[in-house]
Parts: structure tokens; C-alpha cells; sequence
């Protein structure tokens, strides 16, 4: 993916003290690439957003109908979302990681 200037702007923390604010590390050879403050950023939305779906009633979604006229097919766009970031969080995050209480949802969706 091609990361440009206003997109790490955008996420990255005022505050860090690797990219000051600017969202992107720069390196010796002239490359840059985003700096870790951006892919938290990104990760705190995706997570709040998986927070407010699982905290929703399960009998309010409905199915939408995706494609086009020659290919089409039903899916549930907030159930999907919600399977693959538990996935994805399951594979990616390490065992401290699962276990602290802001990650209490994700053993919800385990348990249940």
C-alpha cells in the first residue's frame, strides 16, 4: 500500500515521540514508512467499532444483498466484520495481548 502524507497525518499522535506527529519514520536510504502511532490508530478504530457491533441486539441485523444481477448472494456485513477481526486478532495478537481487560470482548465472542 502506498502511504502518503495526508493519510499518516491524519492518524498519527501529536504527541509520539518517533515521527512527531508527522505519521511517517524517515530513513537513512530516503524511504519512509508509517510509523507504528498510525497502525495503533488504525487498530483503536477497527476495535471500537468491533466494541459497538458486539454490543448491538444480534436479531437487529439484516442480510444484504451483494453483486449483481448475474452473481448475486446474501451476507451479513456486521456478523462477517465482527468474525474477522476475531480471527485476525486471534492470529495477530500475542497472549499478554488477549488477556488484558481491554480485550475483554474477544473472549466474550470465544465463549459464546
Amino acid at each position: 500500500m502506498e502511504w502518503n502524507r495526508s493519510e499518516t497525518l491524519a492518524l498519527a499522535r501529536h504527541g509520539c515521540a518517533y515521527c512527531h506527529g508527522l505519521g511517517r519514520l524517515f530513513h537513512k536510504d530516503k524511504s519512509t514508512t508509517p510509523c507504528r502511532c498510525v497502525f495503533r490508530e488504525i487498530f483503536r478504530h477497527c476495535y471500537q467499532r468491533f466494541r459497538d457491533l458486539m454490543e448491538q441486539d444480534p436479531f437487529e441485523t439484516r442480510p444484504t444483498l451483494t453483486g449483481n444481477r448475474l452473481s448475486a448472494g446474501w451476507s451479513r456485513k456486521k456478523e462477517e466484520y465482527v468474525a474477522d477481526f476475531y480471527l485476525v486478532s486471534k492470529r495477530s495478537l500475542t497472549e499478554a495481548w488477549a488477556g488484558l481487560s481491554r480485550a475483554e470482548p474477544l473472549s466474550a465472542v470465544s465463549a459464546g
